[in-house]
């Protein structure tokens, strides 16, 4: 998943460098953000963030983070995915294993930014099950 996200033509890899000082990433469930957090670095990805359970606890990006922003979703989440605007899919994540599981295929999705400032969006993202 980290590969997919760094490095991919559409990806954070293809953008300038001011784009990338400002990007996020972002992931709809811990266990993704989880995973980025640890991987993430090695791959040159920006800082990973959730709003799910008690990952949200950690806080928002800063509100100079306008994007773009990479969204990880294993399914459609309308209510986060309207937090994001010029949304396209730029890859799928593939765990490497060919292990089925909830995260395995999810879209990987290229987000130009967001339609408010972090600290306002924030509360609207959290979520639980």
């Amino acid at each position: 998943m980290a590969r997919a996200d760094g490095g991919g033509r559409g990806g954070l890899g293809g953008r300038p460098p001011e784009q990338r000082g400002r990007a996020v990433v972002f992931a709809t469930d811990y266990g993704e953000a989880g995973a980025l957090v640890h991987y993430g670095a090695r791959y040159g990805l920006p800082a990973s963030y959730s709003g799910h359970m008690s990952f949200y606890d950690w806080g928002p990006p800063p509100d100079s983070a306008t994007g773009p922003v990479v969204l990880v979703r294993p399914e459609p989440y309308p209510a986060v995915e309207r937090a994001f605007t010029g949304c396209r899919q730029v890859a799928e994540v593939d765990n490497g294993h060919r292990l089925a599981n909830e995260e395995q295929h999810a879209p990987v999705l290229l987000c130009t930014g967001t339609v408010a400032p972090w600290s306002r969006l924030w509360p609207r993202l959290r979520h639980f099950y």
